[in-house]
């Protein structure tokens, strides 16, 4: 994706995420974009090729 897509992106993901969470108290899973609106959040990824990104995800957010 083109940055200007990414941010769109994001904007949409923000949207939806105001929505059902707390953004002064819910802890959230680096996503480049979104971090600049996210009070507290992780980056247990970083660094990680995307689909080594993926198979973090699968161990480790059963419930995500």
């Amino acid at each position: 994706m083109k940055s200007a897509d990414k941010r769109l992106w994001a904007q949409g993901v923000l949207a939806e995420l105001r929505k059902h969470c707390d953004f002064d108290a819910d802890n959230f899973v680096h996503r480049e974009n979104l971090v600049p609106h996210l009070k507290r959040y992780e980056m247990p990824m970083e660094g990680l090729a995307f689909g080594k990104q993926l198979q973090w995800l699968e161990v480790n957010c059963n419930d995500c």
